[in-house]
């Protein structure tokens, strides 16, 4: 991640508290700038007049056995003892047949240690297609329904650069699939407040997580915070409960 995508991020997470939405909303148009091309298909670049629209939980179906990661380290990085229990679980997640869905992020060491992991699935969703040259995708950019979700979850989605607006549209991918209907079985995150759930959140120490668990409490994707030192508990007793 580039240092000006991540200035317009923090920005935005130390200005604006209402920044992801707390509560489920009617689709609305949003009053933008829309951009279609002579084909008749919107720009999603540069289109800001995108509908939000929440997930129709009736609509979301577990059909793959699936995992996310993501993180907010803050400014001490993340502690050694937090990356051992990440790469720990990964081994036996995909030793066990667990889909790893990855964003195609590098900016943290820990990426890379899990995309080593001899034998593991990998499904790749990148937010435009050199952002990461490096693997192979399941998706090279995101679809117009992801833009649409996050344009819902995130209130300050329709302000933000083309770059950002991919990165959160690529978020929800990670999270819900390629057709936005198939959510990963959880999400293990690490941030240094220990958040879970979307009413914890504090934009400024829950950062750049803060948007994934907002996406993943819509969609009723459990949470578990490394931060917390019974969430490695809690997560084996629920993978007890997948089929």
């Amino acid at each position: 991640m580039s240092e000006n995508m991540e200035d317009d991020l923090l920005g935005l997470l130390d200005s604006k508290e209402d920044a992801f939405v707390k509560k489920e909303e009617p689709v609305v148009q949003n009053t933008g700038v829309s951009s279609v091309g002579a084909d008749g298909k919107i720009n999603l670049w540069e289109d800001t007049n995108i509908p939000k629209v929440p997930f129709n939980t009736a609509h979301l179906h577990n059909v793959d056995k699936s995992f996310a990661i993501f993180l907010h380290t803050g400014e001490g990085g993340l502690p050694p003892e937090i990356e051992e229990k990440f790469i720990e679980l990964s081994k036996v997640l995909l030793g066990k047949g667990f889909i790893y869905r990855y964003g195609g992020d590098s900016n943290n060491d820990l990426y890379g240690k899990i995309l080593n992991i001899e034998g593991g699935l990998i499904d790749t969703y990148l937010p435009w297609k050199k952002f990461n040259t490096t693997v192979t995708a399941k998706l090279s950019k995101p679809t117009e329904q992801a833009y649409k979700h996050a344009m819902h979850y995130h209130l300050g989605f329709a302000k933000m650069k083309p770059t950002v607006r991919a990165m959160l549209a690529k978020d929800v991918h990670v999270l819900v699939g390629e057709d936005c209907k198939r959510p990963v079985r959880f999400m293990i995150c690490y941030t240094p407040d220990g958040c879970e759930t979307k009413e914890k959140i504090n934009y400024k120490t829950t950062g750049f997580a803060s948007f994934p668990i907002t996406v993943a409490c819509a969609a009723n994707i459990p949470v578990f915070n490394l931060k917390n030192d019974d969430a490695v508990n809690r997560l084996v007793e629920y993978i007890k409960t997948i089929n």
